[in-house]
């Protein structure tokens, strides 16, 4: 008998409108000009340049490229992309959020005098990453005092609090989406990166289900995809938060690195568990008795030096709890925890 042959898939193949997917200094675009590449988004699928908008002023442009030849991982960065923008135009104007200077991508752009197709949107150019500044100073040796730590962590925490007001909640918060004004003190941080947000108030945007932020630094209800109503999306948060904490006060990466996606496996919550409790007890606990020691000079008692961190250690782990019902329930809390912290150095 003949093989019967395959029927054709009648899904239609997503094929993004991106055609210009690079910049020499020398193009023009929009009005923009004089492009330098100053970085590359996450995952690979945008590009950062600096361009200069007018005489004097220079914007950083996001452009999307194809990155991806599965046309569903295609299609679910694309989407990311254009989320990123709506959203932060509904957060503008607060001080530690990075600045969007359109209302959402654009699809076409007149490149070098012709149309062409071109996904991409403008805003604020800031510096380099929490991360780049964190590792610029272990490089030079040089040590991050605890009371610029303790600022630099309320200005993010300020942030979310105003995203969370809005009904916006960032799922993918880390120390690369943290942009810095310039590296000089006194350090000015920008909360970035929304593609992963969800916006009650917009009709589209990236999939509740979809971990398309960093999986390791997602809740355990992110990852299992319960984190759908305002009370879980606000505490999942609180828990990026949490290891950025971790990441920012310790200066190391958090303990859950790569351990969060065995949660989604039954009977490895236990695991995750123990791991938690023998990273608090053999690393946690003796690097914030060398806070201890940092804050005596600053603060010039023992007393208050020792408070401090026992309340470090405590809004650490209890932003970070694994039990969502144990978790501090909102960024707020967070926040004034710290302020407590950074008030006890300044009496």
């Amino acid at each position: 008998m003949p093989k019967k042959r395959k029927k054709k898939s009648s899904k239609k193949r997503f094929v993004s409108p991106a055609r210009l997917l690079q910049l020499k200094s020398s193009d023009t675009l929009d009005g923009l000009r004089d492009f330098a590449k100053v970085g590359q988004g996450k995952g690979g699928f945008t590009i950062i340049y600096s361009a200069l908008k007018g005489t004097t002023e220079r914007v950083a442009l996001k452009l999307f490229m194809l990155s991806s030849k599965d046309p569903n991982q295609q299609k679910l960065r694309y989407e990311k992309f254009k989320n990123e923008a709506p959203v932060l135009k509904l957060l503008e104007h607060h001080d530690h959020i990075v600045i969007c200077y359109d209302d959402q991508a654009k699809t076409k752009g007149k490149h070098n005098g012709k149309i062409v197709k071109a996904d991409y949107f403008t805003m604020e150019l800031l510096g380099g990453s929490l991360t780049d500044h964190m590792e610029d100073l272990q490089a030079a040796q040089t040590k991050w005092g605890l009371k610029s730590k303790l600022d630099i962590l309320i200005q993010i925490c300020k942030a979310l609090e105003h995203a969370h007001s809005k009904k916006v909640y960032h799922r993918d918060l880390y120390a690369d989406n943290i942009l810095l004004v310039s590296s000089s003190e006194p350090l000015h941080a920008k909360v970035t990166d929304f593609g992963a947000a969800h916006a009650a108030s917009l009709p589209a945007g990236t999939k509740y289900y979809q971990p398309l932020g960093a999986r390791t630094i997602s809740s355990p209800e992110m990852l299992v995809g319960i984190a759908t109503d305002h009370e879980r999306l606000v505490k999942s948060d609180v828990f990026s938060l949490g290891l950025l904490m971790y990441h920012v006060l310790m200066e190391a990466p958090h303990y859950l690195e790569g351990l969060l996606l065995t949660v989604q496996i039954p009977g490895n919550v236990s695991q995750v568990t123990k791991q938690r409790e023998d990273y608090l007890k053999n690393v946690v606990i003796p690097y914030l008795q060398n806070f201890t020691q940092q804050a005596i000079i600053l603060v010039g008692n023992v007393t208050d030096a020792a408070l401090i961190e026992q309340k470090l250690n405590k809004v650490m782990t209890d932003a970070t709890a694994l039990d969502f019902n144990q978790r501090l329930s909102d960024v707020k809390m967070v926040r004034e925890k710290l302020e407590e912290c950074k008030g006890l150095l300044n009496a």
